[in-house]
């Protein structure tokens, strides 16, 4: 029951992470893990529910993390700067990147073959190895 709302919250912080937003996504998260301990601690620890409790504190900590992620992609809800996303303002205004739909030239995207290449030779290896 959980597993939508982890891949909401895993793509949801690339989203975030992508805008150079690291703070929002550690508050979401850090919020959603004391919920789930208080849960836990409610569930588990006075109502006695064992593994179930931990499962269903789990799950709400998840969905809870996940509206959350979902309220500030959506612009319903600030994120930890205070702005929302998608608010009006121009890409030059607030220094957001902004998606270019062509490929790149070889000249520039030629460091990150060469930067790249070393770990994409190690994982090569390591695959043929196994």
């Amino acid at each position: 029951l959980a597993a939508p709302a982890v891949l909401v919250c895993s793509a949801s912080n690339g989203i975030l992470r992508g805008y150079l937003d690291t703070k929002t996504p550690t508050i979401i998260l850090l919020g959603s893990n004391v919920i789930n301990l208080l849960l836990d601690v409610v569930l588990v620890a006075q109502l006695k529910m064992g593994p179930q409790g931990a499962g269903i504190a789990t799950t709400v900590a998840e969905w809870i993390a996940a509206l959350c992620f979902l309220g500030v992609l959506a612009g319903k809800l600030p994120s930890a700067d205070g702005n929302k996303l998608g608010s009006g303002r121009t890409p030059s205004e607030t220094g957001d990147i902004v998606p270019v739909f062509e490929l790149p030239k070889w000249m520039d995207i030629r460091p990150l073959v060469v930067a790249s290449s070393a770990v994409f030779l190690r994982s090569i290896v390591l695959q043929v190895a196994m």
